[in-house]
């Protein structure tokens, strides 16, 4: 086989097409119907998210937390998440996730209502993608980060 410019064109246009196949659109829940986007657009002068980051309604899990004892264990915190899922029948539910993340990484509200986590954190566990848009359990965006900013009065 003789690679030509014909054929590496070709290869490119298939694998650029294979990679728009793998984004999907909007997710059939809404945002402020959605356990894991924080929206509460009555808030004014809330700062604005982090580059890197992604804002999301989370909650400590203090006994797991408490429970972390050794010394690599002391800086971090375990974050219930809940995450929207839609199973086969179309039924739309909610999901709770543990995660241990390292304190660095996370940035809590001052009054606990929202978190700033590191987006790189939230993209190995499937909740969110590489453009910090968060995500439903098949992989469609449920909020974009323009989105998060906006609903979450910025």
């Amino acid at each position: 086989m003789k690679v030509t410019k014909k054929l590496i064109m070709e290869m490119i246009e298939e694998e650029l097409q294979q990679e728009a196949d793998k984004r999907k659109g909007f997710s059939q829940i809404k945002p402020w119907d959605s356990a894991l986007v924080f929206f509460d657009k009555s808030l004014t002068g809330t700062p604005k998210i982090p580059g890197g980051m992604v804002r999301i309604k989370a909650a400590v899990d203090s006994g797991w937390t408490h429970n972390l004892k050794k010394n690599y264990q002391k800086n971090n915190i375990v974050l219930q998440i809940t995450q929207d899922v839609i199973d086969l029948d179309g039924n739309i539910e909610s999901v709770p996730y543990y995660i241990n993340i390292n304190g660095k990484y996370v940035e809590p509200d001052e009054e606990g209502r929202f978190w700033d986590v590191a987006n790189f954190i939230l993209q190995r566990k499937g909740i969110t993608d590489k453009y910090a848009n968060l995500l439903d359990n098949q992989g469609n965006i449920v909020a974009t980060k323009k989105q998060q900013n906006k609903w979450s009065g910025v």
